[in-house]
């Protein structure tokens, strides 16, 4: 059985309302302290704590982009050999300016480098520049694929890179295209039907272990009322389509 958790670290989900039909365990972490981008131990410590129930098959909302590091300890939580399929427009390979921390630019180097279990890592959408940008070191165990070369891929390119029938799906929102969802870092040119329908084929082909989702609109931005109102509604309706997409597959049954 899926779990829904909606992970509260700045409100941004008490302006949305996808989640409210189903069954979903909701994490409060607004009172937490040194989280933003960069997590420091004794709060990652207790994120952990909070999400550890939730360990087996889930499909959780971690809020906007700084928070995707997220994902690292739901990664660390996986006991099998499993590849990682990674929607974002950024590496996140990035070795991080404190390394006694872990930030959103950093948790999948440190991933890569820390848990035996990922075998393989397919990034799909990356910015165009940042491609060059990973280290040969990681070279054998990820395959990026940059927005340009996305925009042409079928899931018949994808598949045989997932070398593991146990597959985790990490999604960051900011490999769409700003149109069809905003977010608080740049934005791809990928459609959000493109992403679905890869999820979809992932859902039907694989044994999809958890799903994680962000890229969320942060409400520190300065956007005007009716740019906030904007963002949430249309990243609301996106969320939704990622949850009636797994339960229509089964994910969440």
């Amino acid at each position: 059985m899926g779990n829904i958790c909606i992970l509260d670290f700045d409100g941004v989900y008490q302006q949305e309302d996808f989640y409210k039909s189903y069954e979903y365990q909701w994490i409060d972490f607004t009172d937490l302290k040194g989280v933003n981008g960069y997590c420091e131990h004794h709060s990652l410590f207790e994120i952990q704590k909070a999400i550890l129930p939730y360990a087996g098959k889930h499909l959780s909302f971690l809020g906007n982009g700084n928070y995707h590091y997220i994902a690292y300890l739901y990664l660390a939580m996986i006991k099998e050999p499993f590849s990682l399929l990674h929607f974002d427009h950024h590496t996140d390979t990035q070795t991080s300016l404190f390394s006694e921390l872990i930030s959103c630019g950093s948790w999948l180097e440190k991933a890569l480098l820390q848990l035996p279990n990922l075998k393989h890592v397919v990034s799909v959408g990356v910015r165009n520049d940042q491609k060059k940008d990973i280290q040969p070191s990681y070279q054998e165990k990820i395959r990026c694929i940059s927005e340009k070369e996305a925009v042409s891929l079928t899931w018949d390119s994808i598949e045989p890179l997932l070398k593991e029938e146990d597959v985790y799906i990490s999604l960051d929102k900011d490999v769409i295209r700003r149109e069809e969802t905003i977010t608080n870092w740049d934005q791809g040119i990928l459609s959000k039907h493109k992403i679905l329908s890869f999820m979809e084929s992932c859902l039907q082909e694989k044994n999809v272990v958890g799903i994680d989702v962000c890229g969320e609109y942060a409400e520190d931005m300065g956007g005007s009322i009716i740019e906030q109102e904007h963002a949430y509604f249309i990243n609301n309706g996106m969320n939704e389509e990622v949850v009636e997409l797994c339960e229509r597959m089964g994910y969440l049954l």
